[in-house]
């Protein structure tokens, strides 16, 4: 197993606090492949996620287009397909595919990629963001103290950020953190592009303030076909041969840089000086590093600059940058790179695009929505050559005095300022050559339509003639392109307003109840993120207490270091923050089978959540955790306590035909088998299977246990004949369900064959 470690510390716990980055071997899309690489990289997350039976799911994939098969600019159509397809084998109770792509709908991309059918016949629906709120109420280590965002993922009790591993001009490579940003509205994309301009630091903070915002419990990223080069949106395809997946994105982001040969993105270096990025190992298949060819900085310079007084080196900035080009062959005059352009700079002139480089932020949206990728990246010339020369120069600085270097420097300094006028003589020869060649063309234009004096002699009139005809042909253009988007705007608002009076008519009878649903998943939202905060501060203090134990027990100093830090608990403010702290170190110390201190704290945790919650899904978490450890500290009759409790709060929360009622009945049961009660335990048993029948509407794995349960305990009870029908359902459903070789259906199978000689 390999392992990095993202945040440095005097001796760190490499088995505790590290993230885990789970990788899983996949060469093509085919269903049998993308099956098992999904269920290698999922299952572990969902295991400590309690699992999905029951659960709402929001999938946040990467649609930023789809123009042809195979199209890396996006997930791959059958792995979305199989996603979805996954989470509903696992008992999703309602899945979304939910996006705010560039330029199309989120259903118009999925209906392009031609899964459209398959998806909504698996019950998944596809649809845009619509819900923006602006969030003022950001966790404390954000930089942005208000970001206007898609809150849809609050009405689900998971988010899967859904990634596409892609170069990008602008952040270096595109992972978890990048695809978030589909969470905001299109035009307050562009308004981020134009506020940040060529500070793409703060860019990546934004990125960093929507990650922590969102916190997706479920990062996957498709990299079995990425792409490189002119990313995100007109790269080439490059064969990776891997998916990946965390539960922390940026974490993921880190791991997967290192396998792509990426040293640096703006992401990576804003989380590090942030202390966001915790420490993480690579689990499973990790890949070996491809390094990808990745585009030209944005804003390359050479490392001399810093010694040229302030007005060259602006000259030289102007001469190095990288600027985006446009291919004419390529470019079918859409206008659409003129309409994205945050600063409005590029214009369409005689239907090509022109740019104004001067006001170029270098946002290079125009390269990322262009559908043909006839927009790229292009170092400039004078970089070129200059790269060259600067590494000849820093050979001379190695190997020659001070005087020379200075010398040499000097005279290099003088002939690139002469380069540089002279290249900007020969651009102005050009643009007279193309200026006198276009009033040629209006003035036989002129000609041709009457509008120039006959046998006109006088040359000034001729030239007045000619300079009117460029007006009105400029003016016309101009009136053009008014008229043209007006037209969009007018058609825009209209369609905007139709959908508007529809949606308010749909919602009025129910618009007080919904804001005020929205309100609690907000409240509730911001409370989580405020608790995983305290969490990982509590974590970092633990991180920077540890002492050494010895080279080869840093799980002694964890533990340590962990219980020195308990009595701080009761001290942290307020409650919500001080029960999440106390139920995580619980959880870590049952890691280490320290059940005697894990009791106090998860007492503490399930005080606090009766005092303050009674009635919450919370307090059926905590009475839940108390209950197992009980059980496994063999106080059976305080387990039982605790799980009828937790039975009864979560009838009260969740209704009696659900997953966690249906839970805390085979809790309940399994604890009354351990105290002997084998007639209570068969009536809480009994009433778990019919509780997953109605949620299943047939056979699932929980009923295979259910029946298991079931039979077991009449076993017990000396009712061996009826004990066999149950565990010959178990075994059949389990067969079906998970397959001949999953340990579920070996144990259901052994037992039954165990019991089966013993009848007449």
């Amino acid at each position: 197993m390999a392992e990095t470690a993202g945040v440095q510390s005097p001796l760190f716990c490499e088995e505790l606090f590290m993230v885990d980055i789970h990788y899983s071997s996949c060469m093509d899309y085919r269903q049998e492949n993308l099956d098992r690489a999904l269920a290698a990289v999922l299952m572990p997350l969902l295991t400590g996620l309690g699992g999905i039976a029951g659960k709402s799911v929001m999938i946040k994939p990467n649609l930023l287009e789809y123009h042809r098969e195979n199209d890396p600019a996006s997930v791959h159509p059958q792995l979305l397909l199989a996603l979805c397809r996954f989470l509903k084998e696992h008992e999703a109770s309602r899945i979304a595919v939910i996006e705010n792509p560039a330029v199309r709908t989120a259903d118009a991309v999925v209906r392009s990629m031609g899964i459209m059918a398959e998806v909504e016949k698996l019950g998944v629906t596809v649809k845009n963001c619509t819900n923006y709120e602006k969030v003022s109420d950001m966790p404390e280590r954000c930089r942005n103290r208000q970001l206007e965002i898609a809150t849809e993922f609050r009405e689900y009790d998971l988010l899967i950020d859904f990634a596409k591993a892609k170069t990008h001009a602008m952040m270096t490579l595109t992972c978890g953190v990048k695809n978030l940003f589909g969470l905001i509205r299109g035009s307050e994309r562009l308004s981020w592009h134009l506020a940040v301009g060529r500070n793409f630091d703060d860019f990546a903070d934004m990125l960093l303030d929507i990650y922590l915002l969102a916190a997706p419990q479920i990062t996957l990223l498709d990299a079995i076909t990425g792409m490189e080069g002119n990313g995100p949106g007109s790269g080439d395809p490059v064969e990776l041969g891997f998916l990946c997946a965390s539960k922390d994105a940026l974490a993921l982001d880190a791991s997967v840089a290192e396998k792509l040969g990426v040293d640096d993105t703006p992401v990576l270096r804003r989380g590090r000086a942030r202390n966001l990025l915790m420490a993480y190992r690579d689990c499973g298949e990790v890949p070996q590093v491809h390094k990808i060819r990745l585009p030209d900085k944005p804003d390359k310079m050479l490392e001399w600059g810093v010694y040229f007084p302030v007005k060259l080196r602006e000259l030289l900035r102007k001469m190095l940058l990288s600027h985006p080009v446009v291919d004419k062959k390529k470019c079918i005059s859409c206008g659409l790179c003129a309409q994205k352009c945050p600063p409005q700079t590029l214009k369409m002139r005689r239907k090509l695009p022109q740019f104004d480089y001067a006001g170029c932020i270098r946002c290079y949206c125009c390269q990322e929505f262009c559908p043909q990728g006839a927009i790229t990246v292009a170092q400039s010339g004078w970089m070129k050559v200059l790269s060259g020369a600067e590494k000849v120069l820093r050979k001379l600085n190695i190997n020659r005095k001070s005087g020379k270097r200075l010398i040499l420097l000097l005279l290099f300094a003088l002939a690139v300022t002469g380069g540089y006028f002279l290249a900007e003589a020969v651009n102005g020869i050009r643009q007279f050559d193309q200026h006198m060649s276009e009033r040629k063309d209006a003035a036989v234009t002129v000609t041709e339509t009457g509008n120039c004096p006959e046998n006109a002699n006088d040359a000034s009139q001729a030239q007045e003639a000619i300079r009117q005809a460029e007006m009105r042909a400029e003016q016309a253009l101009a009136q053009r392109d008014a008229a043209i988007v007006a037209r969009s705007q007018s058609e825009a608002e209209k369609a905007e307003a139709e959908a508007g009076a529809a949606r308010a008519e749909a919602a009025r009878s129910q618009a007080v109840q919904e804001t005020e649903r929205a309100n609690e998943r907000a409240a509730v939202a911001v409370e989580k993120a405020e608790e995983s905060e305290a969490v990982r501060e509590f974590l970092h203090s633990v991180i920077a207490g540890m002492v050494p134990a010895g080279e080869d027990e840093p799980e002694i100093a964890a533990l340590a270091a962990l219980k020195a830090k308990l009595p701080e608990i009761s001290g942290i403010s307020p409650w919500r923050h001080r029960r999440a702290v106390a139920v995580e170190a619980a959880q870590i110390l049952s890691g280490f089978d320290d059940l005697e201190s894990a009791l106090p704290l998860l007492q503490m945790a399930y005080a606090l959540d009766m005092e303050h919650r009674p009635v919450s899904a919370e307090a059926v978490q905590s009475g839940k955790l108390l209950g197992d450890l009980c059980f496994a500290m063999e106080d059976f009759a305080s387990a039982l306590e605790y799980f009828r409790i937790s039975l009864q709060t979560a009838r009260q929360v969740f209704g009696e035909n659900h997953a966690e009622t249906a839970a805390e009945c085979h809790r309940a049961g399994s604890a009354c088998n351990a105290l002997g009660n084998y007639s209570g335990a068969l009536e809480y048993f009994r009433k778990s299977l019919e509780i997953y029948q109605a949620i299943h509407e047939g056979e699932s794995r929980e009923t295979a246990v259910a029946n298991y349960a079931i039979g077991v305990t009449l076993v017990k009870l000396g009712q061996r004949r009826e004990a066999v029908e149950f565990l010959q359902k178990a075994a059949g459903i389990a067969g079906r369900i998970l397959g001949a070789d999953h340990p579920y259906t070996r144990q259901f199978t052994r037992d039954l064959q165990q019991l089966q000689p013993q009848e007449p």
